[in-house]
This record gives C-alpha cells, structure tokens and sequence, in this order.
C-alpha cells in the first residue's frame, strides 16, 4: 500500500472541483462534523492524481444544487489497497469520515484511495447547474466549469 501526501507547491496552480454528495454528507461538511472527504475506487478516477492542498471544492447535493465550498486542508492517496488495508484506514480515520459497514464493506474492493481533508467549509447560495452526466467528481476546467468558474 503506497502513501503520497499532497501539498501544493508555492505557485503551483489551485484547482476547482465540483463534489457530489448525498445530502447528509453535505451537511455534515457545513456544519463541520465531517472533517474528512474519502473516495475509494476500483480504477484510477479523479480525484485521484488531481487534488492537493489549497484546491476549492465546491458541493452539491446529489441530484441538487451546488450548496457549499470548501478548501483542501491536506491530501493523501494511494493507490494497491488491499481489503484489509482498507479496514485498517476504517480504523485509523473511520471517526472522521463516517459511514456505515455497508459503506465500509463495499469500499474493501477498492485499489484507490483518496483521503481529503477539510477547512473553511461554508454555505453558498444555492446554485442549480445542468449537470447530466454520472460522475461523482469533476476537476472543474474552462469549458466545463457548469457556471462555477
């Protein structure tokens, strides 16, 4: 199981990111009871690679509106998990990033893991965007910042 921290390096651009969420797991970022985002996965998808340390992302509730932004605190990855280095992250950050043992059960298939820490989250007025596609994370860019950027 490999690490890498991320930070993000003095002049090193800050990227925006547009984060799908149930909404319980919003709220519980605004109102500061979720400090940790994770993202487990199969294959190699964003956020993996694509996050660091300063990076703004914004929330929206599934199937919503974008609600909420937060800043990246810290960043860690890896990327062979195993499903008992999965339980053993449940252990170490499962306090901080909730979810149940179906969650966790499921999540004991994965290869990838990120774990984003969160500041400064905060309630925006709601923003409705016409998002159709099904991913749960999009590094948002010029062309495909759906009115965000």
């Amino acid at each position: 199981m490999a690490i890498k921290a991320k930070g993000n390096e003095s002049g090193s651009v800050r990227r925006k990111h547009l984060v799908i969420l149930k909404g319980q797991y919003v709220e519980a970022i605004l109102q500061g009871d979720k400090k940790v985002e994770s993202r487990f996965t199969k294959t190699r998808r964003e956020p993996f690679g694509k996050i660091s340390s300063g990076d703004e992302l914004y929330l929206k509730v599934s199937s919503g509106d974008v609600c909420g932004i937060a800043e990246v605190k810290k960043v860690e990855e890896w990327d062979s998990l195993t499903p008992q280095s999965v339980r053993k992250l449940r252990t170490k950050y499962g306090s901080l990033i909730g979810g149940d043992a179906d969650y966790w059960k499921e999540k004991e298939k994965s290869r990838y893991g990120v774990l984003i820490w969160l500041k400064n989250a905060r309630t925006i007025a709601k923003r409705t965007i016409q998002k159709t596609d099904r991913r749960a994370w999009v590094v948002l860019k010029s062309g495909n910042g759906y009115g965000l950027l």
